[in-house]
């Protein structure tokens, strides 16, 4: 689990990211309290993360329409938000702004950087995984800001594990490619005939590959945890966790 503690406020539990960074906040919010954040719901899911911004003393919450594609963008600090960006990944300078992302299996990666107050957020499925949406908006980051990689750190929450993620064969040999293709070991397991997906393994080589370094994981499998994580593959369809980065006040 790393640095990253389970904590209960106001009935809702949460893990949070400890680390020697001023202000910093990394929140993973579990199904654990009574609040979702189903997109097919967007006035469930607006009281709620209001719900969220009055118990953590947030200003606004930024999140986007996710797609399970490559597209980022950053957050200025007059982003007025409406819900209407169509992507998978946020990223901002602005130390008055919530980034968010919604997951029930796919994996939340959270970027940031110690020396210039930079935050990233990204939701990476299988889709996003093979698009490199990690190393690009790391890339794209490095470029705008001139960060040089071992300015940035990576943190995964939860998704979902090797133990349970099963495909195809066709995308299984999709994936064993990509895989050897980036020195990552055991992306693709076998068992019984079926073919099992370990997503944070390909994450984070890819995301080693831009030379960020990894400050944690809460090394829990989505599917598995029933009693704590929603999974799409559990048939929690419509419900999802939130995944959040930026700075308390």
């Amino acid at each position: 689990m790393s640095n990253w503690k389970l904590k209960t406020k106001n009935g809702v539990k949460y893990f949070k990211f400890y680390l020697d960074y001023e202000r910093l906040q990394c929140l993973f919010i579990t199904k654990i309290g009574g609040l979702n954040f189903p997109s097919e719901n967007p006035k469930l899911m607006q009281e709620n993360l209001n719900q969220i911004e009055k118990n953590f003393g947030i200003k606004q919450i930024n999140i986007l329409k996710q797609t399970h594609s490559d597209r980022f963008f950053y957050v200025p600090e007059d982003f007025k938000f409406n819900y209407s960006l169509e992507g998978d990944g946020l990223f901002t300078d602005q130390t008055s702004i919530y980034l968010g992302i919604r997951v029930a299996d796919c994996l939340p990666i959270y970027l940031f950087s110690q020396s210039k107050r930079i935050i990233g957020i990204v939701h990476s499925g299988w889709k996003g995984t093979l698009q490199e949406i990690g190393k690009k908006i790391v890339l794209k980051m490095m470029g705008r800001f001139n960060l040089k990689s071992t300015e940035i750190n990576f943190a995964f929450g939860p998704s979902i594990g090797a133990c349970c993620y099963e495909i195809n064969k066709d995308l299984a040999l999709v994936f064993k490619e990509f895989a050897k293709a980036r020195d990552v070991i055991h992306a693709v397991t076998e068992r019984g005939n079926k073919y099992f997906l370990d997503l944070k393994s390909i994450n984070e080589k890819i995301l080693e590959n831009t030379g960020v370094q990894k400050a944690g994981s809460i090394d829990l499998c989505s599917f598995c945890d029933k009693d704590l994580l929603f999974s799409a593959r559990r048939n929690d369809l419509n419900n999802r966790n939130l995944a959040l980065i930026g700075f308390h006040k």
